[in-house]
Order: structure tokens, then sequence, then C-alpha cells
């Protein structure tokens, strides 16, 4: 078996399927990985393709700063993950992570398109540091029950749609929400928006 400059047999795995994708021979640091996933397009000839999404049940990693594009798309399995320096989560770098019931981003400070979306097992969102998300970053979330944001300044359109168990919401700092944000929280019964100046149309529709 080749060797890589990583010890977890599953970014073993996860560094053989960058080679099959990328054509390399080269061994491979994880920075290398991260790298790489964040140059191979996404959708049916992605990464997430390649991936072994049926081992790969947690990942922390406390050396990573930025997750590409895609990374960890349909990883079906994958249940935990803790990226404590991380700063930007790339667009659906999550998506459809059905089993993902907790996220650890203690430092995140920018989430992308749809980086959540259909990770139908997450229950609850916990992002201290956070600004900055983006369209339909949690769309489909259907167990999610609260979200607690307390930096962020702006939900953008069809954030949290059809999030229909989701309860509260916690946004101190927030001042707009867009179109569709809530659509279909049909549960929601307490919402926290002090400094709230913006609501646009179907919002809460």
């Amino acid at each position: 078996m080749s060797k890589y400059l990583i010890q977890d047999t599953t970014l073993t795995a996860l560094a053989d399927a960058v080679r099959a994708k990328t054509g390399s021979t080269n061994e491979m640091s994880l920075e290398e990985i991260i790298s790489s996933i964040d140059e191979i397009s996404g959708g049916d000839t992605g990464i997430e393709d390649a991936m072994v999404t049926g081992t790969l049940t947690a990942y922390t990693n406390g050396r990573v700063t930025s997750i590409g594009n895609h990374a960890f798309a349909h990883c079906y399995n994958l249940t935990t993950i803790s990226f404590p320096v991380c700063t930007n989560i790339g667009n659906s770098a999550f998506y459809q992570c059905v089993g993902l019931t907790t996220i650890s981003l203690p430092v995140c400070t920018t989430i992308g398109d749809g980086a959540f979306s259909f990770c139908t097992n997450l229950t609850s969102v916990n992002l201290p540091a956070c600004t900055e998300i983006n369209d339909r970053v949690f769309y489909s979330c259907t167990n999610l029950t609260s979200i607690n944001l307390p930096a962020c300044t702006a939900i953008p359109g069809y954030a949290f749609s059809n999030c229909i168990n989701l309860t509260s919401i916690n946004l101190p700092a927030c001042t707009a929400i867009h179109y569709g944000a809530f659509e279909n929280c049909k549960n929601l019964t307490s919402v926290n928006l002090p400094v709230c100046t913006t609501i646009d149309s179907s919002a809460f529709f």
C-alpha cells in the first residue's frame, strides 16, 4: 500500500481517491489533499463520487483553515465534524451529509451556498464567530431545532427554508432577513431579532 503523510486510514483512502481523480502518483500531505479537493469540480463527476463515503463517520482536524466546494458532499455516514481553526466553508461542502448530527466550527466566519443543505439529522447550529452565511446554507435540515448565530449580520434567501422542526432563532446582530429565509418553518415559536431593520417579503412564509 502506498504511504501518505497522514495517519488516519480513512484519510489514506481519501488520498487514494484524490490521486485517482487527478492522475497523480505522488505522496500527499493533508494540505495537498484539501487543496486538490478544492480544485476538483463538483456534480456527478466530483470528488464526492470518488470518496469512501461508506466508511467516513467522523472527521476532526486542527490544522485546516478552509474547506473547499463539495469537499465532503454525500458522505452519508459522516456523523460528527470538528474543525477548530477553520474560518471558511465552501459551497455545498457538506451537502446531503444525511447522518451529520454535530458540527464544531468555533472560529468559522463564512459559510458558502448550500454548505449544509439536506443534512437531515443535524439538530442544532452554534456558530459563535460566523458573520456571513449564504443562500440555502441549511436548506431542508428537517431535524434542526435551534440556531445560535450571535455575530451573523444577515440571513440570505432560503437559508433555513423547509427546516420544519426549527423552534427557536437567536440572531442578536442580524439587521436583515431576506426572501424566503425561514419559509415553511412551521414550528417556529421563538424569534430574537433585537436590531433587525429589514425583513423581506416571504421571509417567514
